[in-house]
């Protein structure tokens, strides 16, 4: 949908943010617009290697499965629970199937 106030509102964020912003869209839109079939596939499969695989691996590495807050509580704890890589695989069925 189009936004009118997107880059008002995105050039107010604070730090590097607008910039970082404005980048992945210009990607998303101009570099790594998929262009057939064969490009939206690709641009799906590294997609969901980024949000469910990489992310969480990177996430992990800053805030290991046994981190401790300031005060020694756990930090994966109440509504944060730790999350755990996914592997990708094309055998993998879904539930409805």
């Amino acid at each position: 949908s189009r936004d009118a106030k997107f880059l008002e509102r995105t050039l107010k964020l604070p730090g590097a943010q607008p910039l970082e912003v404005l980048e992945a869209v210009y990607k998303s839109l101009v570099i790594d617009c998929p262009r057939s079939w064969a490009d939206c596939v690709t641009w799906a499969r590294h997609h969901w290697q980024c949000q469910y695989s990489n992310n969480i691996c990177q996430l992990l590495h800053n805030f290991p499965p046994e981190q401790l807050t300031s005060s020694g509580a756990p930090f994966w704890s109440g509504p944060k629970r730790c999350p755990h890589p996914l592997e990708f695989s094309t055998s993998n069925v879904s539930p409805s199937q």
